[in-house]
């Protein structure tokens, strides 16, 4: 009996001190890229134990902002990357889990996409008549993918054709067809063509309008503001506005001496009739002179607008956070963020005096007109975004303070990339010279 007791001790002692079993990391080899077509790529792997999988590829090696995953415990694996530019190299990597959830993960690695086939026809869309005189037509549209275009077009019912060609490759298209007659109806063929010649047509009919004009009269006309208005002039901003009567581009060149006006942007890169720009980065209380050059539309003109100034307000004072005390908030009742101006003006103008920039509901509303300067703003973020972030789900009111922090109080793109991805970078009633300052902002900018 004791023998044997003494066994069980001995079996017992050996178990409690034997090493535990730890299961291999997994292997991840046999790495395969082939097929790319049409802005996709496959790519497979092998793997010597069950895993799931999952690949991180983008077009810099410290941002591979773009994931596809391959769900499935398996020893063999292929996932489908879309996304996919060609005449790229792209850097990937690929990261196994097992079913302990342990993560093995691959060097970063590349593959080039200079041989990518293409099989798919461009699609033309956004057809527009920009402009129509007695005797020219301005017409534009775009194309999912860079294409070389022409136009052939005829007076319907008239067998005589004529072609209008557009030399390069790009994604937004306009064309001038000059000759035409007036008050005349025109049917036209429009072919967009890749680089691989895949072609698509798109038939559309267009008028001329009456009497015969060679923009001999293009004029600048409604340039705001010509006096300080609040809504459009700060501390180190401006937004300025001007019109054309003939859809044209547009540049401004502006600087604090009249006589060297060092500064350029160009504003409207495409022919339009409206033009607005908002300058950031001023000095304030400094007077800036600026003049307009208008050019390169329908009938090929230019038009300059000189003379004109405007002059910032003075430094705006740190906005005081009020302190509070439970669910009170004692602060000035007359200017509540302490921004130097009334919470009646603010209001009025549909500006929060409770902190920077405007209530989220006008903001939310100003979403909803494309001519805003919320909308543009919004357009160009979300366009950055999908560039820098790749997928993110933002939620309509998150977005409208996001709107509000990068359109009035100097928050960056990559403080709302970051404010997306960590929720830290922005602060919704902190204004940017502040925040910035904060750990929680210096900790996550750069993460």
């Amino acid at each position: 009996m004791k023998k044997i007791n003494k066994i069980s001790i001995i079996i017992a002692l050996l178990i409690l001190t034997a090493p535990l079993f730890v299961g291999a990391d997994v292997v991840i080899s046999n790495i395969k890229i082939f097929d790319p077509h049409n802005n996709m790529v496959t790519i497979s792997w092998d793997t010597n134990q069950a895993s799931k999988g999952y690949v991180h590829y983008g077009l810099k090696e410290n941002n591979l902002n773009m994931v596809m995953g391959y769900g499935a415990y398996d020893y063999n694996h292929q996932s489908v990357l879309t996304g996919i530019v060609k005449n790229q190299t792209y850097y990937y990597k690929i990261v196994a889990e097992d079913s302990n959830g342990r993560l093995v993960e691959t060097f970063t690695q590349t593959f080039s996409t200079k041989d990518m086939k293409d099989t798919r026809q461009p699609t033309i869309s956004d057809y527009k008549l920009l402009q129509s005189t007695g005797n020219a037509v301005a017409i534009s549209w775009t194309t999912d993918e860079a294409t070389k275009s022409k136009i052939v077009y005829n007076i319907i019912d008239a067998s005589r054709k004529s072609t209008v060609n557009q030399s390069g490759f790009s994604t937004y298209h306009v064309l001038y067809i000059y000759k035409l007659k007036a008050n005349t109806t025109y049917a036209a063929e429009i072919t967009a063509t890749d680089a691989d010649k895949n072609t698509q047509t798109k038939y559309v009919v267009f008028s001329t309008s009456s009497g015969t004009q060679n923009g001999a009269n293009l004029a600048i006309s409604n340039i705001k503001p010509l006096q300080l208005d609040l809504t459009r002039i700060g501390d180190t901003t401006a937004l300025l506005s001007w019109s054309s009567n003939y859809i044209a581009n547009s540049t401004i060149y502006y600087g604090t001496k009249a006589n060297s006006l060092k500064q350029k942007i160009e504003v409207s890169p495409t022919p339009r009739y409206e033009h607005e720009i908002l300058l950031t980065k001023l000095t304030p209380n400094t007077t800036y002179y600026y003049k307009i050059v208008v050019e390169k539309g329908i009938y090929n003109k230019k038009v300059e607008a000189t003379g004109h100034s405007f002059m910032t307000l003075p430094k705006q004072s740190a906005v005081i956070i009020p302190q509070v005390a439970g669910d009170k908030i004692y602060n000035d009742k007359y200017d509540s963020d302490y921004d130097g101006y009334p919470d009646q003006e603010e209001i009025v103008h549909k500006y929060n005096p409770y902190g920077y920039g405007r209530t989220i509901s006008e903001i939310s509303l100003r979403l909803k007109n494309p001519n805003s300067l919320e909308a543009k703003n919004s357009a160009y973020l979300k366009n950055w975004l999908k560039n820098n972030l790749g997928t993110y789900n933002v939620s309509a009111r998150d977005w409208s303070v996001l709107i509000n922090a990068y359109t009035y109080s100097g928050y960056s793109e990559q403080a709302i990339k970051q404010a997306i991805r960590f929720g830290k970078t922005v602060h919704p009633t902190i204004p940017f010279a502040q925040w910035q300052n904060s750990n929680d902002y210096k900790n996550y900018i750069n993460k």
